[in-house]
């Protein structure tokens, strides 16, 4: 863990939006990875603390 936070770890059913994603941040537009990887921190971090 870097700066307290969990790693993002793309789930399978987000792997098309991960790559669709990566396409556009490739074209400029970071929006879209930026989101994802916030939700899956935030996935990460909900089943951390559900333990």
């Amino acid at each position: 863990m870097r700066s307290g936070l969990p790693p993002a770890i793309i789930r399978k059913e987000s792997q098309e939006e991960y790559y669709i994603a990566l396409e556009k941040a490739d074209h400029g537009n970071l929006e879209p990875i930026v989101q994802l990887i916030a939700i899956e921190v935030k996935h990460s971090l909900e089943l951390i603390l559900s333990v």
